[in-house]
């Protein structure tokens, strides 16, 4: 009688397969989370670098000038003495004086000329009920002075207005209004605006003021 031999266990392939599975579904997580780090490195890296360049770049965009300021820096958006314009800006103030209609508008004075106007000098003894803004006010000796854009104002006696004087000696002011010229009397500069010379000065802290002088000519 033939006796069967036992069989060998059957490996199960379903098992096998699933092994399988696992080590290659591991293997692709494993990849992916490399991958994922290093473009996590590569973006931050790159913020970095950005972040240096924007940081050299605002300091070069913002360093400071060197360059003195001129005379009229402060009014260098107003009109110099004898432009000429077509109309003068809303909320002008029309002051007639002596028969002629002045237009008084954020400190400047303009004269009329045919159909247009004319940035002038303002004439002496006129008067304003409120002073531009901006105005300075300064002291020679004992007496108050207001000044704005080359012109002179005192407060007018037993008035509440303000009349328009002449430059005083020894006034020191911060800015003069586009206009003025430049000349040497002897060897020394002036600045020269409505027939009043002004002696440049610098301080301690290298600001600049212009002192009122005598003609230097006489």
């Amino acid at each position: 009688m033939l006796i069967p031999k036992p069989r060998e266990p059957i490996k199960n392939n379903k098992y096998k397969h699933m092994k399988s599975r696992t080590k290659i579904f591991t293997a692709l997580a494993a990849i992916l989370i490399c991958f994922s780090f290093t473009n996590n490195a590569i973006a931050q890296h790159k913020k970095y670098k950005v972040k240096q360049h924007v940081k050299k770049h605002h300091k070069r965009h913002f360093r400071p000038s060197q360059a003195k300021p001129v005379a009229h820096y402060k009014y260098s958006y107003r009109g110099k003495r004898g432009k000429v314009v077509r109309k003068v800006g809303v909320g002008f103030t029309g002051i007639p004086f002596r028969g002629v209609h002045f237009r008084f508008h954020r400190g400047v004075w303009y004269k009329p000329r045919g159909k247009r106007f004319v940035v002038i000098a303002a004439p002496l003894s006129i008067r304003v009920r409120v002073l531009p803004i901006g105005y300075k006010k300064i002291r020679v000796g004992a007496r108050p002075y207001y000044y704005y854009y080359g012109t002179y104002y005192q407060k007018a006696e037993n008035s509440d207005e303000y009349e328009v004087v002449a430059a005083p000696v020894n006034a020191e002011v911060d800015a003069l209004p586009k206009g003025y010229k430049i000349v040497k009397v002897r060897g020394l500069e002036y600045y020269k605006l409505d027939n009043v010379y002004y002696e440049p000065k610098i301080t301690d802290n290298d600001e600049r003021f212009y002192v009122v002088v005598n003609d230097p000519t006489k």
